[in-house]
């Protein structure tokens, strides 16, 4: 099975031209990058391979800065077995299912993630009403707010940022749509992807 990932990550490499993949949609990548402009057809990227494209395409600084944001919510975690001692107030525990549920309700493809969005601006609202985060219930609301927004923002950024090397780049799109990771809609309701 590994040899044969191996085949199709080599061969994934080795096309340089959108008009060596049979199943896509457009001749060339001006033609693709055209119908995209003019709003003839959409691109969905899948955002785990968005996030990968920023330790390939961006500065080692940039790269680096990310991971640290994406820490965020694991250092929440921590602050709150901190607070727990500190304060001697076991309910500050709460900030550490607070900080994973705001992490992983963030996800992009939560059918729900309107509605959190909405919970995460009455979080901040509680926030700057109380003008405190070191009770159990401010903490709860910053630990769930924080880790929402920090992952939320960090999937939208890297997003577009591979959404733009995409249209500047044939190899790149050519490697996005033959790994699965680009999905390609037209305007008249066909579809084309890549993925298994």
């Amino acid at each position: 099975m590994n040899d044969n990932r191996n085949k199709d990550s080599n061969d994934t490499l080795e096309i340089h031209s959108l008009s060596e993949i049979d199943n896509f949609p457009f001749k060339t990548h001006s033609e693709f990058v055209s119908s995209i402009k003019i709003g003839s057809s959409t691109v969905e990227l899948e955002y785990t391979a968005a996030r990968e494209l920023i330790n390939i395409n961006k500065s080692k600084l940039c790269a680096t800065t990310f991971k640290c944001i994406i820490w965020l919510p694991n250092i929440l975690i921590l602050l709150s077995v901190v607070l727990v001692i500190y304060k001697s107030n076991w309910f500050f525990l709460i900030g550490i299912i607070s900080a994973f549920s705001g992490e992983f309700l963030a996800n992009p493809y939560n059918p729900l993630k309107k509605f959190f969005i909405f919970i995460t601006f009455l979080a901040y609202v509680y926030l700057f009403y109380n003008q405190s985060i070191f009770n159990p219930i401010s903490w709860l609301c910053f630990s769930f707010a924080i880790s929402f927004s920090t992952i939320w923002i960090v999937n939208r950024i890297a997003w577009h940022l591979a959404y733009n090397d995409m249209l500047n780049s044939e190899v790149l799109t050519a490697h996005l749509f033959l790994s699965g990771n680009l999905h390609i809609k037209l305007k008249d309701g066909q579809y084309f992807s890549n993925k298994k």
